[in-house]
Parts: C-alpha cells; structure tokens; sequence
C-alpha cells in the first residue's frame, strides 16, 4: 500500500524493500505572484475584462464578496483543516478562497492574484484526492497547472518552476490511482526533469527529498507495469537523493 507523508518530512534512507508515498504537495501559505497583460478565469488565462456601455464591467458571474485578505483567511483555515484530516471542511473552505479570488481578478483586474488562486486549486485538488475524488481532483490540477505554466513561461516567474513539478507530480498520482498510468509516467517525468535540473544543475539540494518522492512514485508505476528493470533504477536514483536530502538536513542541524 502506498502511503501519504507529509511535504516538509525528512524521511531516512530506504530500506531494502521501497513503497512509493504517493505524497501530496500543498502549495504554502499564499505568496502574491505578478502576470503581465493577462487575467486568470476558472484557471484559464484570459484578457481583462472590458467595462460596458453602463460602464460596469462585462465579467463572469461570480458570486463572492470579501477581500484578499479574506481570501487569505479562508485559505489559512482551509489548510489548518486539512492538516486536520477535515477534508470535506477544507473543500468549502477552499471554494470560498476562489470565489473571491476569481472576482478580484476577473471583475476587478488583480492580475497578481493568479499564483495565489493556482495555490488554492492545488490544495482543494489535494483535499478531493484525499476523500477519493481523484477524477474530480483532476479538474484542479489542470486548473493550477494552467496558471503556474503561464506564470513560468509568459512571465517569467522561473522561481515558481519547482511549484508547477509538484503540480504534475500529484496529478499524475491522481491519474496513477484512476488507472492511467501511461498518462501519469509522462507527468511524473515532468516533474523529474525539472527536479533534476533545480537539483543538480541550479543547486538545489533542499529539493532532493521532494524529487526523490517522485523517483520512488515513478518507479512504483514502473514496477505495476511490470518494468522491473527501469523501476530498480528509479528506486536507485530514490535511495541516493534521500541520502543528500538527510545530509543536508545533518548539516542544518536541530
């Protein structure tokens, strides 16, 4: 059986015998992101929207009132319950968050609001994948996959790459669980590659612990598609980066 642990656990060097954690990453505490000339609705990237002949604007009906920092609120609490285990509570809590978000954005034009309402997908895609909807999850996960791609690459929030790793890692976890496993290696090799490269090449040693899980739920896959050879090498790669991640953590100390 796979089991979950938690984003910030330093996890000892792997026995013999390895099971995949099958972790979620939760996106931290809100930060605000910039987007240029763009505007996020329902996850999608659109233009502003323009005001009309009344000189009200022309947006989605969205039906939510409240302040950032309400939205902010709502995020903090959705969190604290589903570090609880309350994940019906933070679901509610999380489409609070996003309502407000969505109408500050779209109807009032807080374009740097997007990398928080792509957080708020993330960890309401969690919370659905922990009471077991997975498909629902799904729709999430491509909601903040969206947001923080276009973050990435149109503004050039390169910062932000090794939140969008995370958001493929756990959709692929999503879709390894619903089945589709050829869909979820292709993701979860996403999620390598930029691992790989924050790692090694820009000196990342803080994100081994993270990239070693996704080495472990690739080469469970692996190993589920009957691929014993290239899954032992995943668990190899797995086993080596949780060693860096332990003696990194050694060398911070207490």
């Amino acid at each position: 059986m796979m089991s979950i642990v938690k984003l910030a656990a330093v996890l000892p060097v792997l026995a013999a015998v390895c099971v995949a954690p099958r972790r979620h990453n939760w996106s931290s505490l809100d930060t605000v992101f910039g987007i240029s000339e763009k505007s996020v609705a329902g996850g999608k990237i659109a233009a502003p929207p323009a005001p009309d002949t009344a000189g009200r604007l022309d947006c989605p009906a969205v039906d939510a009132e409240g302040t950032e920092n309400q939205a902010r609120e709502f995020a903090i609490r959705a969190r604290a319950a589903a570090d609880l285990g309350d994940y019906h509570e933070a679901v509610g809590l999380y489409d609070r968050a996003i309502a407000i978000r969505r109408r500050l954005i779209e109807c009032e034009g807080r374009r740097e609001l997007a990398g928080n309402l792509a957080n708020c997908y993330m960890n309401k895609a969690n919370a659905l994948s922990l009471l077991g909807d997975n498909r629902g999850a799904l729709t999430f996960y491509d909601r903040a996959i969206e947001i923080r791609q276009e973050l990435v690459d149109r503004a050039g929030r390169q910062d932000l790459t090794f939140e969008l790793a995370m958001c493929y890692m756990n959709k692929a976890n999503a879709l390894s669980t619903l089945g589709d496993k050829r869909a979820a290696s292709g993701l979860y090799d996403k999620a390598i590659a930029i691992g790989d490269r924050l790692v090694h090449q820009q000196q990342r040693p803080d994100l081994a612990n993270d990239l070693a899980t996704c080495c472990m739920n690739k080469a469970y896959l692996l190993s589920s598609l009957g691929d014993a050879r290239d899954s032992t090498a995943f668990y190899d790669r797995a086993i080596e980066l949780r060693r860096q991640s332990v003696a990194v953590a050694d060398l911070k100390g207490p």
